[in-house]
């Protein structure tokens, strides 16, 4: 019923992952392991590989670092899918916001524009308290990303724009939102080992998501009123120059960047 898609670099971990996932899915799924130790693929090129020889008309792609903890996760996924008309895809962690200089699905400027639950290896809980089991959102985090095999037929990886192994996540999801609904799951409990790191090839791909998309952003799921949302627009504007500048873009650069994207 699921196909469960991971490129992975550490084998030991993802064997623990996969491990997790027999013992809780509930239902009947194939694994698709990408050792890309050796190819070096971005995740668009190795999950839209990995997602043409799906068997199974769902899939997901999960991160080697997750653990899936509560029982019969697949079941609860997929019935979500058959009976939520225009389902899209289901993670963990989300935005209902999609700035014109959009840098993560937490970009937010008030706790209900984000929805999240999972906690890490250390024990840290990270939950937004949102009192609902099931959250529309725009962006979702990769470590996890469930959908019809349908969906990401329509809305495949952008391996030509996103070579690496960041945004690939926001654009898919993003480019999914343009004909379906995502969601946050709230009632599915999962453990994430590591953080991210957002380094000069994160804001390169930062800066490709923003080129991309300016002509469909802002998106607000949630009424905001006109001055709110350009102090907003305005403060990531800011905030994209200022992370530009601590990881010593030159001046030129900085402008020429966030000038395409308003242009």
């Amino acid at each position: 019923m699921i196909s469960i898609i991971t490129c992975s670099i550490h084998p030991e971990m993802c064997r623990e992952m996969l491990d997790s996932v027999s013992q809780t899915i509930g239902v009947e799924f194939e694994s698709i392991v990408f050792d890309n130790r050796e190819k070096h693929w971005g995740l668009c090129k190795v999950y839209n590989h990995c997602a043409a020889q799906a068997k199974y008309p769902y899939l997901c792609f999960l991160h080697e670092d997750v653990l899936l903890t509560t029982p019969d996760w697949g079941k609860i996924m997929t019935d979500f899918v058959q009976k939520t008309q225009n389902c899209g895809i289901i993670g963990f962690a989300g935005g209902r916001i999609v700035p014109r200089f959009f840098i993560s699905w937490y970009s937010s400027f008030h706790a209900c524009s984000v929805s999240y639950r999972f906690r890490y290896h250390d024990g840290s809980v990270y939950y937004s308290g949102n009192q609902t089991t099931w959250a529309k959102v725009v962006a979702l985090d990769g470590l996890f990303l469930f959908c019809e095999k349908q969906v990401w037929s329509n809305c495949p990886f952008d391996e030509q724009t996103f070579t690496g192994f960041h945004l690939y996540d926001a654009d898919f999801c993003f480019s999914a939102a343009q004909k379906y609904q995502n969601y946050v799951c709230m009632c599915v409990d999962i453990i994430h080992k590591s953080r991210g790191n957002n380094d000069r090839d994160f804001y390169d791909f930062v800066f490709a998501f923003q080129k991309k998309w300016k002509r469909k952003t802002p998106v607000y799921m949630q009424r905001v009123n006109r001055l709110k949302r350009l102090e907003f627009e305005v403060r990531e504007m800011l905030r994209t120059y200022d992370d530009y500048k601590k990881l010593g873009i030159p001046l030129f650069e900085r402008y020429r960047r966030i000038i395409k994207v308003i242009m």
